[in-house]
């Protein structure tokens, strides 16, 4: 025997066009929000099922206070390591410039030094071996620069 269904389409329609308008669906919402809000389970569970639900609430909040206290804690940590990180890379920065300024100080010397070996040189009557010898000078006089500049930093880390 076949189940017979009395279908009223004009309702139906209705309902539908009803639904559509989005005032309205929003309205409906609202209404099923209450009522799950106002709902109280406690009025239609066994009082088995009640003490189940207060354990689960008492875990629940536990491990809500857990979960807390751990991401208070790695908040701690990561904000230790971002300003130990931003220290070192000031320190860094500034260890930088300052090898950049020693450099700098230790080229001047050398372009110093050659103009003068190389002026020397030039005032010399024989040009051709005045040229070998003033390669010599400045490889001599950029040897003692560099030397010099590593007796200071060694002496530096000795001070540090």
């Amino acid at each position: 025997m076949p189940i017979q269904l009395n279908l009223d389409w004009n309702k139906i329609r209705s309902e539908i066009n009803r639904l559509s308008d989005l005032e309205v669906l929003k309205s409906e919402i609202q209404k099923v929000r209450d009522e799950v809000k106002h709902f109280d389970y406690q009025a239609y569970i066994s009082p088995t099922a009640q003490k189940k639900v207060k354990d689960f609430e008492k875990r629940y909040n536990k491990l809500m206070k857990t979960v807390g206290s751990a991401q208070r804690q790695l908040d701690r940590e990561f904000n230790k390591l971002i300003r130990q990180v931003q220290k070192h890379r000031d320190t860094a920065e500034d260890r930088i410039d300052q090898l950049k300024i020693l450099a700098d100080e230790q080229k001047n010397k050398i372009e110093k030094m050659a103009s003068t070996i190389t002026s020397k040189v030039t005032k010399t009557t024989r040009k051709a071996p005045a040229k070998k010898t003033a390669k010599r000078a400045v490889k001599k006089a950029a040897k003692k620069v560099t030397a010099k500049a590593s007796a200071k930093k060694t002496s530096r880390k000795k001070k540090a």
